[in-house]
């Protein structure tokens, strides 16, 4: 909150936020057609026992990116994005139960809808205000390299020395 705020310049930020909006526009002006819908195979490794997680995943996201679009005028509140995001990671699990029987796990889940909110924001084809609103209200996908960083940033108060997705069990941890 507002303490944090004594350790951050304030201009820094405002460069910050300019060179994210000119790194936004530069990418969006590519539309090329990328079929992973954000998430490379490595990602996938993650899923043994699981035949084929990656077409299941492309055929939620190719589903869902068409009703998404359809939200032209994008989020206004964080709360607003905050039930989107959960009922969209409520159809992924659907899903995914509907596919092999059981859900993926609560880390992996939030992860391949972050990577997907994370690909979506980059397309061309998503309207520029519900592509703002998706980096505005947006979450970072945890995996271990974010997971290392920030337990760096917090001097090694996560409870594990080599934290990973996997020990992520629900939004309380």
């Amino acid at each position: 909150g507002t303490e944090m705020r004594k350790f951050f310049s304030r201009s820094v930020g405002e460069d910050f936020r300019a060179s994210v909006k000119q790194s936004m526009k530069a990418i969006r002006q590519r539309s090329d057609a990328d079929p992973s819908y954000g998430i490379a195979g490595n990602t996938f490794r993650a899923f043994r026992g699981f035949p084929k997680p990656s077409g299941t995943y492309r055929g939620w996201a190719e589903r869902t990116t068409r009703d998404t679009l359809e939200l032209e005028t994008g989020f206004r509140s964080q709360e607003e994005f905050d039930t989107w995001h959960r009922d969209l990671a409520e159809s992924l699990r659907d899903h995914w139960t509907e596919t092999y029987g059981q859900p993926a796990s609560f880390a992996h889940t939030f992860k391949m809808v972050d990577l997907y909110v994370k690909w979506l924001s980059c397309r061309a084809e998503c309207p520029s205000a519900l592509a703002d609103s998706l980096v505005r209200y947006g979450y970072c996908a945890l995996d271990s390299q974010i997971l290392k960083a920030l337990n760096s940033a917090l001097g090694g108060a996560l409870p594990c020395s080599r934290p990973s997705t996997g020990d992520i069990a629900n939004e309380n941890t």
